[in-house]
């Protein structure tokens, strides 16, 4: 009867390590499809980041400006907002008709 105990372990052991082999082999396939599927998106990504320091002076420029001209960035983040709402309400009507 021990045997058999033991016997029913090593099967049970092996049918465990056949399970961990089989969802490695899935979770391999799952990553490079994935990396497949975003490398346009990492691209582009990396086609910004080439960007970043100008992106970083046009911004110091713009606040520069905008605290020597308080009122137009106030009417600026106003309107900004009001299209912000208009987009959501659009948004939220064409989800209900769908």
């Amino acid at each position: 009867m021990k045997l058999s105990k033991r016997k029913q372990l090593v099967l049970k052991k092996q049918q465990l390590l056949t399970n961990i082999q089989q969802q490695r082999n899935a979770l391999s396939a799952t990553s490079e499809h994935w990396l497949t599927i975003t490398a346009s998106y990492d691209r582009t990504w990396q086609k910004m980041l080439v960007f970043k320091p100008l992106l970083i002076a046009s911004f110091s420029l713009i606040a520069l400006y905008n605290i020597r001209h308080p009122k137009k960035l106030y009417r600026l983040s106003r309107r900004a907002i009001g299209v912000w709402g208009i987009a959501k309400t659009i948004q939220t009507f064409i989800a209900k008709k769908a």
